[in-house]
């Protein structure tokens, strides 16, 4: 009985202070009126976005430089739509094998923060249209592997078990594995659906074990005549303004 007659009486003294301050505002003259406004003005992106670690979003890193300058890192493309970096894959150096063999990818080293870490090979865009309306992301296997004349006829590139990280949501944004069955073909690596996709996004291939990417790897075939030197090819991404 106590409580209930409190409440009452509370409210009969917040009721008496709101009468008293309506009828004070209702008695208050205006003096002046006066407008003003407040303005912000977007143009297009157009800056490159540096590589981030693909474990870590929020930290730009400085991805390793290759040693002996023949493989340059390319700079990230330009443009409110970008293809901001690819991993080079390194298979490293191996004994010429008369047996089908399977090769693993050596780390990617990046570094922030003063240390360097070992990274599984990745691949970064960014959406900075400001639009949402999706977009689509491709990889092709140019040509066989080759050293000079020779090539590395049949040979089966595959980039596996992607893991898709970014600071902004991960909804709507798919992703797949990759077997380059097919040389000169283009094969999805990550869509963004419409409404998804937005801010930077990192794709990379599996996790390091045991000092390699696992998840990236070199099927060679056994009946092969392989010469000693450095075989390689190119991989194409492209990045279209719409999903797939």
């Amino acid at each position: 009985m106590f409580k209930k007659v409190t409440k009452i009486a509370l409210a009969g003294v917040i009721g008496v202070g709101t009468l008293v301050g309506a009828s004070s505002l209702a008695s208050a003259d205006l003096a002046a009126e006066y407008n003003s406004k407040a303005n912000i003005n977007f143009t297009e992106n157009n800056e490159i976005t540096k590589p981030v670690d693909p474990e870590n979003p929020d930290k730009e890193v400085d991805p390793e430089v290759d040693p002996d300058g023949k493989d340059p890192i390319e700079p990230g493309t330009e443009g409110p739509l970008s293809i901001d970096y690819a991993s080079h894959i390194n298979f490293g150096e191996v004994t010429i094998s008369g047996n089908a063999e399977t090769y693993y990818a050596n780390p990617v080293k990046v570094t922030y923060d003063g240390q360097t870490v070992d990274r599984a090979p990745y691949v970064q865009i960014t959406d900075n249209r400001g639009t949402k309306a999706g977009w689509d992301l491709q990889v092709t296997q140019v040509a066989e592997f080759k050293n000079g004349e020779s090539e590395l006829t049949g040979s089966k590139l595959s980039l596996k078990d992607p893991i898709h990280n970014s600071m902004n949501s991960l909804d709507g944004v798919t992703n797949q594995d990759i077997e380059f069955d097919i040389k000169g073909q283009a094969y999805p690596v990550m869509d963004a659906a419409a409404d998804s996709g937005a801010g930077t996004h990192t794709n990379r291939f599996g996790e390091i074990v045991d000092g390699k990417a696992t998840s990236v790897s070199l099927e060679v075939p056994g009946d092969l005549s392989i010469e000693e030197g450095k075989y390689s090819t190119d991989l194409k991404w492209e990045l279209l303004d719409t999903p797939k």
